[in-house]
């Protein structure tokens, strides 16, 4: 577990893994929350989003897409085929908003993978998706492939929380503090590390992706957060690689981002449980007892426009 505020980048928690003391006289290192890289699943689909959202724009919340059977060419030109988590089930049109509250696969795969080709040979979607993930601070590779769309490449923990705050934090970019300062015994700071922001990606973005993630813990794979007992305005995504190796929860309020993944070192080894029961329930708990102050809202920009439609 990692938690980071959004507006200064502080880390305010962190959980490195359950075996940080292996026997009283040894002590195990490897902090899984800013080493292990892992699939992250689903929970990277925010970013394919929020990539076809950045101006100009290739898509937005009411657009959409079919979810029926697919396929694309791979990276080695065969036959790729991504199913729904319900591998039977199949939905029909959906607007980007229920896909992503329902995590519907498919749909997220077409969105990146069914766009213009760039000059460099890759689909428009994919070259956005790869350069916003830089940009959010992503520093591992991300693979070109159709897969990436469905969170095919290893990323860390740390990384993915620290995208997320930028969602928070209205597109902005704090680079995450583990060490605020270092004093001598007499006062004076050795070693000093400042918030440090950057503009990440455009505000209206940032809260478009927020509002979708707000319904995906309103009613979609991320409500046992509420029947755990949340009860502030909060945003987040569940994340489920294959054969249940991987379960990630990663979300926020306002003034707190906080991810969860939960797994074994041994990647052969599942978990045995999706994203939303084996990490969300340690995410709920950590948000509903670390959340301090009054209970805010997510501002909405002045760019935003509001329009019901017929689903």
């Amino acid at each position: 577990l990692i938690a980071i505020e959004p507006q200064t980048g502080y880390i305010k928690a962190m959980v490195g893994g359950r075996d940080f003391y292996i026997t009283p006289k040894k002590i195990n290192f490897y902090n899984r929350a800013i080493q292990a890289q892992r699939q992250p699943g689903s929970s990277f689909k925010p970013f394919v989003f929020a990539a076809m959202f950045n101006p100009p724009p290739l898509a937005t919340p009411a657009t959409v897409v079919r979810d029926e059977a697919w396929f694309t060419a791979d990276e080695y030109g065969k036959r790729w085929s991504p199913s729904n988590y319900e591998e039977a089930n199949h939905y029909g049109d959906v607007t980007l908003r229920t896909a992503l509250e329902k995590s519907i696969n498919i749909a997220a795969a077409r969105l990146m993978n069914e766009t213009p080709i760039g000059s460099n040979g890759k689909p428009e979607g994919i070259n956005r998706t790869i350069a916003l993930g830089k940009r959010l601070g992503i520093q591992s590779p991300l693979r070109p492939y159709p897969a990436l769309s469905l969170g095919a490449s290893d990323v860390t923990l740390a990384e993915m929380t620290a995208a997320y705050a930028i969602f928070a934090n209205e597109g902005v970019r704090a680079e995450p503090v583990s060490i605020q300062y270092v004093e001598d015994r007499g006062g004076d700071i050795l070693v000093e590390h400042p918030v440090k922001r950057t503009r990440g990606l455009d505000e209206n973005v940032a809260y478009l992706i927020t509002s979708l993630m707000e319904g995906v813990i309103q009613h979609g794979t991320g409500r046992g957060a509420i029947q755990m007992g949340l009860r502030r305005p909060a945003a987040g995504k569940t994340g489920t690689t294959n054969d249940y190796t991987d379960a990630w929860f990663v979300g926020y309020i306002p003034r707190l981002a906080t991810g969860v993944w939960v797994g074994f070192d041994d990647p052969k080894k599942s978990v045995m449980k999706t994203g939303s029961k084996a990490a969300l329930p340690i995410w709920a708990q950590f948000m509903i007892d670390g959340a301090r102050g009054p209970v805010e809202n997510f501002r909405v920009p002045s760019g935003i426009v509001f329009r019901e439609i017929d689903k």
